[in-house]
């Protein structure tokens, strides 16, 4: 699952992690820094857990929500309630690996390309260790601007309700 996981990255030019609620059950946030930093992929929290990677950091894609329409690999770390219909906008062609220590909801709510039944911290320790540096540059790039775009306009409206 490891070298299939590392195999998908390697062929996206839009990766994203979606690390929630086991990132921080299993005490994963340094393991999720570091292979994001690794790799170079923007993270996205979703959940009650929020905070275990920085909306202040340069990978978070936490208020980018423009970013997530061309996401071509979505990486669920500890999503353990399934999005619902309408909640990430994934591009129609997206892949998806799923890491969660529950074997019989892996797949349960749409297809999975990979589907890791690991402990969250664990499973991004060894996709630490196996993969090698990448950069997604251009990617990275554009997730900030959507970042900055959606600060801007929270600033346009808070602005307005002054």
């Amino acid at each position: 699952d490891v070298d299939a996981t590392i195999a998908l990255i390697k062929q996206a030019k839009r990766p994203m992690i979606v690390a929630s609620t086991g990132v921080f059950y299993s005490k994963a946030w340094d393991a999720l820094r570091m292979f994001a930093e690794k790799t170079n992929i923007p993270v996205v929290e979703s959940g009650p857990t929020r905070g275990h990677f920085s909306d202040g950091h340069p990978l978070s894609a936490s208020t980018a929500p423009e970013s997530i329409f061309s996401v071509d690999l979505a990486i669920l770390v500890g999503q353990y309630c399934m999005p619902t219909s309408g909640e990430f906008k994934f591009d129609i062609d997206c892949k998806f690996v799923r890491i969660d220590p529950n074997a019989e909801d892996i797949g349960r709510n749409l297809p999975i390309e990979v589907g890791m039944v690991a402990d969250e911290r664990a499973a991004l320790e060894a996709l630490y260790e196996r993969v090698e540096p990448m950069k997604h540059d251009a990617w990275v790039a554009e997730v900030a601007a959507a970042r900055i775009a959606f600060e801007a306009q929270n600033e346009e409206h808070e602005h307005c309700i002054l």
